[in-house]
């Protein structure tokens, strides 16, 4: 290893700060944020049918975002209580998402409640709930054991 080779490790160094810079000034606006959500989980669909393992998971994820907008809400209705300048009202929410002012209401109310429940600890297992929830993991090994050799034996 010459001097060559030094050279070309320091070029490479200085390619990859300067990409590496590139990512950091790079802002990704929201919009693409959420297309680049939607792909990922058209994507994860296709992972899911062909390894089904994951199940478990993605169903807890898509309680995670249906839950998103409601948190959004509370928090949104939150800042307009302290500063009407820092949030949109409740009624330039129902018109963003085209529904009535009532039904923004009572998803803050939930938004509220999640946001109580997080503070709180809710989340934590008990031991008999966690007792409960290794029982089912394991049955769902057990089921997705028998499942990978049904698909073994196929191929």
């Amino acid at each position: 290893m010459g001097r060559h080779s030094l050279e070309t490790r320091t070029a490479l160094e200085q390619e990859a700060q300067k990409r590496a810079a590139a990512r950091r000034a790079r802002v990704t606006e929201d919009r693409e944020f959420v297309a680049m959500l939607g792909r990922m989980i058209r994507r994860m669909e296709q992972r899911l049918i062909n390894d089904p393992s994951c199940l478990p998971e993605v169903i807890e994820l898509g309680q995670a975002l249906m839950d998103a907008p409601n948190v959004a809400i509370a928090m949104n209705a939150a800042r307009y209580s302290s500063d009407p300048f820092s949030a949109p009202s409740a009624n330039e929410l129902a018109r963003l998402l085209d529904v009535a002012r009532q039904t923004v209401q009572d998803r803050r109310k939930k938004g509220d409640k999640i946001i109580f429940e997080r503070q709180m600890g809710v989340g934590v297992l008990r031991v008999s709930q966690r007792q409960a929830a290794t029982l089912a993991a394991k049955r769902a090994d057990e089921a997705l054991s028998a499942w990978l050799e049904r698909k073994d034996a196929v191929q």
